[in-house]
């Protein structure tokens, strides 16, 4: 791995994580990534990631709902017994 390419996947996976948290556009993330032109970031991202960063962003807040209701389940269903959120966990996990 050249050094050149070691600096993109890091500037990448700071952008990963600020496309998952926070609401901000793709320029404001790529200038917060050192980049200046957003075309050449969304670029280096997919080649790196396989996606755009708007798909990553879609992929990641669908995944984080989906998370989010199975927390809600599972709470919901420890109201009423523990025996039955553990077996759904363990139906979850398998």
């Amino acid at each position: 791995m050249r050094f050149n390419d070691y600096v993109n996947l890091v500037r990448v996976n700071r952008a990963k994580f600020m496309l998952q948290n926070y609401s901000m556009t793709l320029k404001e993330i790529a200038a917060n990534c050192c980049y200046t032109d957003t075309a050449y970031f969304c670029r280096v991202f997919k080649k790196i990631c396989k996606v755009t960063p708007t798909e990553y962003r879609a992929r990641s807040l669908a995944n984080k709902a989906k998370t989010k209701m199975g927390t809600v389940r599972l709470a919901s269903l420890a109201e009423r017994g523990e025996n039955t959120a553990r077996a759904l966990a363990l139906e979850k996990v398998t």
